[in-house]
C-alpha cells in the first residue's frame, strides 16, 4: 500500500509541475486529495525520503529534490540488450564485418 502511495505523491510531483526546491502540500492535504490516512501518507513520504525524493526540513516541511525533479523517459534499472532497444523504436540493428584495407 506504502508503494502505491509513494507513485502517486510522485506522480503529484511530476503533474503539478513541483521543481527542486518547491515544498510539497503538507500530511493533511495529501490525505484529503488522495482519501487516505495519515499513516499510509506518512509511510508514503517517508520511502521517498530514503530514495532522496523529497527531503524534509525541520519547522518548514517536505520539499522537492533535484532528483525527483528530473524526467526521465527510460529509468535505468536493469540492463537491456541494444538491439532489443533498437527494435522497439522501429529501428532494424544489422552486424557486420568490416575488412581490414
Amino acid at each position: 500500500m506504502a508503494e502505491q502511495v509513494r507513485d502517486a505523491v510522485s506522480d503529484y510531483i511530476r503533474e503539478h509541475g513541483l521543481k527542486a526546491g518547491d515544498r510539497i502540500p503538507t500530511e493533511a492535504e495529501l490525505c484529503a486529495a488522495f482519501g487516505l490516512s495519515r499513516p499510509s501518507v506518512r509511510e508514503a513520504l517517508r520511502l521517498l525520503e530514503q530514495e532522496r525524493l523529497v527531503v524534509t526540513v525541520h519547522g518548514r516541511g517536505r520539499f522537492v529534490t533535484a532528483v525527483a525533479a528530473l524526467n526521465v523517459a527510460r529509468p535505468i534499472s536493469v540492463f537491456e540488450s541494444i538491439t532489443k532497444m533498437l527494435a522497439a523504436l522501429g529501428y532494424a540493428a544489422n552486424t557486420l564485418l568490416l575488412a581490414p584495407r
